[in-house]
């Protein structure tokens, strides 16, 4: 009976390890939230024009916590600063359902979870709002300052 118990334990441990290595959100788990956008092309009006929305807003983003993911099928993908490779970005592609040179916009919250998907550009204003309105997000608005009040 021991044996089967240490068994499973350990099997089980070793299928959580396995599910972490292989899901490219943990790393991002309880530290960021991501905004991550798959376009055929950077050169997308929709994608310019979210690209444009996202620098005016640099502080709002900051303030809440996000990185900002493209994922190009023809421009490259990156993640904030962070350059990602393209087996990595079948990964990415994987655990969120989205095919090669399909557009699709999403939202992932703090503990990994998926918040929303957009089949076309969101209105940043709209993402900010269902983030503010988030538990976490609410609790880390009452421990800290708005730093971008007035900007």
């Amino acid at each position: 009976m021991r044996v089967v118990v240490l068994f499973l334990f350990f099997f089980a441990g070793g299928a959580q390890i396995t599910m972490a290595q292989n899901d490219p959100l943990q790393a991002y788990r309880w530290t960021h939230r991501l905004l991550l956008v798959f376009t055929p092309s950077d050169a997308a009006d929709s994608a310019q024009s979210l690209r444009a929305a996202l620098d005016r807003e640099a502080c709002g983003l900051a303030e809440r916590d996000m990185l900002i993911g493209w994922f190009s099928a023809m421009d490259g993908s990156r993640l904030g600063e962070e350059t990602i490779p393209d087996e990595m970005v079948a990964q990415w592609r994987a655990r969120l359902d989205v095919a090669a040179g399909e557009f699709g916009v999403f939202l992932v919250g703090k503990d990994g979870g998926v918040k929303g998907r957009y089949a076309e550009m969101p209105v940043l204003e709209e993402i900010f709002a269902l983030i503010d309105g988030m538990p976490m997000r609410r609790a880390e608005m009452r421990a800290r300052p708005d730093v971008c009040e007035g900007q």
